[in-house]
């Protein structure tokens, strides 16, 4: 098999494949990326234990069929090197290389067994339906990073995704945080889906238009332009619990505030908490206070449509995530009571809420 590549146009797809492809499992097929060459067409697959991702790689000439498998970073880093944009890859049973246009520059490289790299079985369920794949990009970009990492917190190692009536529900919780995004979507398909957080945060910044998300059973496909993506979906749907109550729990404060005023109080805290819990104190004014080992500070945030009185401690980077969640000059926050004496502090605007736990101790 042959074919030439333009470095330009292809290295961007191969940095795409790398984020389906687990580089620190060598040896095994999470770590390669799988030629296969069919009916004058190049498609590159990499895949790890949560999903997997296929591209039509454009060529400008390909010669032969068949397959074969490479560890993905070092492949990347091959195409990365080279001087030139032509780069023309030989593979056989004895020898495998990469080569510049004017073949002064060589690279040698191993490959795998492509038997070994088994592909997800997909059996479609239902039909497949479009969606916009911003507002796919920036529900997943709100919600992933509050998805808890622990695996003995299932079924909250996923995103809660619903679809109906014209709308889209995202939810997610570490059991420190909640977050929520609901947006207007241009379909009547009803699905409803646990997701990976591993997943959401790949495709927050990969997908594209036009975007088409096909069900299936254990699995769900979604494609777009020349990418196929599938992921594997998580079990316990029904035991995922009913996060959205605490936004609906008594509200003790709220207040509207500048969000660059918020900013620059919490950049000034990080000086002295870095890793640590603020307290947060609403009277007339919002106070940011940390009182350190090494240092003490406080700082006065005006407010307006001020009302109520509330007072409680938070981790410092839950309020800077936040923070970076919303745009607006103008910011909502509001203080809900979760039980007597404890108090969630929440962030919203008219498509994205965030509340964020007391911290146990200051």
């Amino acid at each position: 098999m042959k074919f030439i590549i333009n470095k330009e146009s292809c290295l961007p797809k191969f940095r795409q494949l790398l984020k389906t492809c687990n580089s620190k499992a060598k040896g095994t097929t999470d770590a390669d990326f799988l030629f296969c060459s069919l009916d004058g067409e190049m498609f590159v697959t990499s895949i790890n234990d949560k999903s997997e991702q296929k591209i039509k790689i454009p060529c400008e000439l390909l010669e032969g069929d068949g397959t074969f498998s490479v560890p993905g970073i070092n492949f990347y880093d091959f195409i990365n090197a080279f001087p030139e944009d032509k780069i023309q890859c030989v593979y056989n049973k004895e020898e495998s290389s990469l080569l510049s246009g004017n073949k002064k520059t060589r690279f040698a490289f191993v490959t795998n067994d492509a038997a070994d790299f088994v592909p997800f079985v997909v059996v479609n369920k239902g039909d497949s339906f479009e969606i916009n794949s911003e507002l796919l990009k920036e529900g997943f970009k709100h919600v992933f990073f509050s998805a808890s990492h622990d695996w003995q917190n299932s079924p909250l190692t996923a995103i809660k995704i619903d679809i109906r009536d014209g709308f889209m529900e995202m939810v997610s919780s570490d059991l420190s945080r909640i977050s929520y995004f609901k947006c207007q979507v241009n379909t009547d398909v009803e699905f409803s889906s646990l997701l990976p957080w591993e997943t959401c945060e790949i495709l927050a910044s990969i997908c594209d238009e036009p975007l088409s998300i096909q069900p299936a059973q254990r699995h769900i496909k979604i494609t777009w332009s020349n990418t196929s993506f599938v992921s594997v979906l998580e079990s316990g749907d029904k035991s995922f619990p009913d996060l959205l109550q605490y936004f609906d729990r008594y509200t003790v404060c709220s207040m509207v505030l500048d969000s660059e005023d918020l900013y620059k109080s919490l950049k000034l805290a990080s000086l002295v908490a870095k890793d640590s819990n603020v307290l947060v104190t609403v009277n007339e004014n919002l106070y940011i206070s940390t009182n350190e080992q090494y240092g003490a500070s406080k700082d006065t945030v005006s407010l307006s449509d001020v009302d109520g009185k509330c007072s409680s401690y938070y981790y410092l980077k839950f309020l800077m995530k936040a923070l970076d969640m919303f745009s607006s000059d103008k910011l909502s926050i509001t203080f809900k009571e979760l039980k007597a004496n404890s108090y969630g502090i929440c962030f919203s605007n008219p498509n994205y809420k965030h509340i964020i736990f007391p911290a146990k101790n200051g």
